[in-house]
């Protein structure tokens, strides 16, 4: 809650502050008498030994990133709960809308038409009226965040992998704050690692001392299920997904997909360099919802004379993932072949 602030006015009289990690100072978890004075000057001994665990404290920069995302955060599990309020009045009155979007200009006109009794109607009217609120409210906190992602050319590289748009780029820089504090990807992979869906429970801090949200990466959509699921497109990741969803099943190759992505996110970082599969145009778009929502104009330019359309660098794109999946499968069935012939006992 407060400690940065506090550490702030510490540091500002010309102390030299170190922040703990508290669930890793056992010394005071575990202290039989527990009273301010008592901690403290454990605290201070444990200091002079160069016992003390200390965390990584963010700039106010972080701070002010991290701040914006939650924030946004929060207004959209607000409008998930209005518009779970309004779904549950419906199904109250056995009513079932004709249109795939409740909340467009259809689903509104279908409400605004729709004989309800006086009380589901009252709620239904209030509901909508706080959804406009919180919709106008994350309209403005885009904005901001649209802001800070066109000016941060990290944002860009970021949207270069699959599945991560400008709000999740922006959601894992401010999580990771400087990544020169991981030495290897697996460091990263320990903070950002996903979480089992179910109601949130209270946890240690993370290591930078805060409560951050363990499942920063994005959830790819899980391929080859049944047709309410959307394949994704092409790709060495997609191919890795079926492969582990085949042998541990669905859930274990979600986790296994984001663990991907947080390594490909460290590479992405510390090397500068941007996804090797990359699709161009949809970058592109990516870039382009983004600059909208500042009211930047985005015309769409007819390409130049002998230069392929965007259609058609969709397709290449597309084509060259197909290829990047098909090479990743036949190395996949030479090295299990050759794992195969190896346990048999088959010299090689």
């Amino acid at each position: 809650m407060n400690t940065w602030a506090i550490a702030d006015v510490l540091r500002a009289s010309g102390a030299r502050v170190v922040i703990s990690n508290p669930m890793r100072t056992r010394a005071i978890a575990e202290a039989r008498v527990k009273t301010d004075k008592v901690d403290a000057l454990t605290l201070a001994q444990l200091l002079a030994a160069d016992f003390v665990p200390e965390v990584w404290a963010p700039d106010e920069e972080i701070r002010r990133l991290r701040r914006e995302v939650a924030a946004r955060a929060a207004l959209v599990r607000q409008r998930t709960q209005a518009r779970n309020r309004i779904h549950a009045v419906l199904d109250r009155c056995l009513e079932d809308a004709p249109v795939a979007d409740l909340f467009g200009a259809a689903g509104r006109t279908w409400l605004a038409a729709l004989a309800l009794p006086e009380a589901e109607r009252a709620q239904l009217e209030a509901t909508l009226r706080v959804h406009e609120a919180i919709e106008a409210e994350i309209e403005l906190a885009d904005r901001r965040l649209a802001e800070i992602a066109l000016a941060d050319e990290r944002v860009d590289r970021l949207m270069s992998l699959p599945g991560v748009g400008a709000t999740i780029a922006l959601s894992l820089i401010a999580l990771i704050g400087g990544v020169a504090r991981f030495r290897r990807p697996a460091k990263l992979v320990g903070l950002s690692r996903p979480r089992p869906e179910g109601p949130p429970v209270r946890r240690a801090p993370s290591l930078d001392g805060e409560h951050q949200p363990r499942r920063p990466c994005p959830r790819p959509e899980p391929p080859g299920r049944s047709g309410a699921r959307r394949v994704g497109a092409p790709g060495p990741l997609r191919a890795f997904s079926r492969r582990v969803e085949r042998r541990r099943g669905t859930q274990v190759a979600l986790v296994a997909v984001a663990r991907k992505l947080a390594v490909l996110t460290w590479y992405v970082l510390t090397t500068g360099e941007r996804y090797r599969f990359e699709r161009a145009t949809l970058v592109r778009d990516k870039r382009n919802r983004f600059a909208r929502t500042l009211g930047q104009s985005t015309p769409r330019r007819r390409p130049a004379k002998g230069q392929p359309s965007l259609a058609v660098r969709r397709e290449f794109e597309l084509a060259v993932l197909a290829e990047a999946e098909a090479a990743y499968k036949a190395d996949v069935a030479k090295r299990t072949q050759k794992d195969a012939a190896a346990a048999n006992g088959v010299q090689l």
